[in-house]
């Protein structure tokens, strides 16, 4: 019997990438011995103001793995019409990799947070929920998630104390981000003229 292929999902607006998410990725794979880890950036965001494109998102993530072997990028969400939900996103993924083992790694407040997903009992019928969990911080867990022990794991990570926004407020102050994310996301950035409507906003706040 062939061995199944234990796939990380990794779902997220990555706007945009930084290093804390490529940090809890290759931790998750090493500490589950994962084969490889699914980028899956979301869709169309109309109601994000200041925001970029799903195609520079994408775009961004492709040069952040790029070396990183094991870590992938999957449009599955950016391909579908409509809103995407993760219920969709894991069945979808379930179906394109049937001979594996779907492992999803979420945050401690969105695991907090299940009890109002979309069909979110259904979740735990496609993949194990990987908690990434600061150690020693206890973790809350929702209504939908009682009585499945086996349906979800706490994985206590050291973590990068690092946010999508933070970047974006950072660089719309003109400060150093080159600690923030990869070299070359970060020249993508600048040559593409990103982010650059919250950067003005900035601009406008501090003066």
């Amino acid at each position: 019997m062939t061995e199944k292929l234990r796939l990380g999902v990794f779902g997220g607006s990555f706007d945009p990438v930084h290093l804390g998410h490529l940090k809890a990725a290759e931790s998750a794979k090493s500490s589950l011995q994962l084969n490889k880890v699914l980028f899956v950036p979301a869709g169309h965001q109309w109601q994000k103001t200041g925001s970029a494109s799903s195609a520079d998102r994408l775009a961004m993530l492709q040069l952040a793995l790029n070396g990183h072997p094991g870590l992938e990028v999957s449009t599955v969400d950016i391909d579908r019409d409509g809103p995407t939900y993760t219920v969709d996103t894991l069945q979808d993924l379930a179906e394109a990799y049937p001979q594996s083992e779907l492992f999803f790694l979420l945050g401690t407040d969105a695991f907090a947070g299940l009890d109002t997903w979309h069909r979110a009992d259904e979740l735990f019928k496609f993949a194990t929920l990987v908690v990434i969990n600061r150690p020693g911080v206890p973790v809350s867990v929702p209504r939908v998630a009682e009585g499945k022990p086996s349906g979800y794991l706490v994985l206590d990570l050291p973590t990068i104390d690092l946010s999508s926004t933070e970047f974006r407020q950072k660089y719309g102050l003109d400060l150093d981000c080159s600690g923030l994310l990869d070299p070359d996301v970060l020249t993508y950035i600048r040559e593409h003229g990103l982010y650059r409507e919250h950067q003005d906003h900035d601009r406008q706040t501090a003066n």
